[in-house]
């Protein structure tokens, strides 16, 4: 499963674009609160791209930045990995 996590660095609500295989997912700075988002948007073809690679570029070239799991905080990787365990 090819995962790809995009950073906005909080220029919005949605700071997060998640990639799982070409499931697209947008995220908050807290994702699991009631308060934050977490939300299934369908997948990169259903988004007028043809592959996950020009999406991811796509984004990049509107400023987000490629983030390993490693680098976000707790919640965050666990929203990520409570979506990629559903697979």
């Amino acid at each position: 499963m090819k995962t790809t996590i995009l950073d906005n660095e909080g220029y919005t609500v949605d700071r997060y674009t998640v990639i799982i295989d070409d499931d697209v997912y947008i995220m908050s700075h807290n994702p699991r609160n009631p308060q934050g988002v977490n939300q299934y948007c369908g997948t990169v073809d259903d988004l007028g791209n043809s592959d996950v690679e020009i999406y991811v570029k796509h984004l990049q070239a509107w400023g987000m930045v490629i983030v390993e799991l490693d680098n976000l905080s707790e919640e965050v990787k666990t929203a990520i990995t409570e979506r990629m365990d559903s697979y």
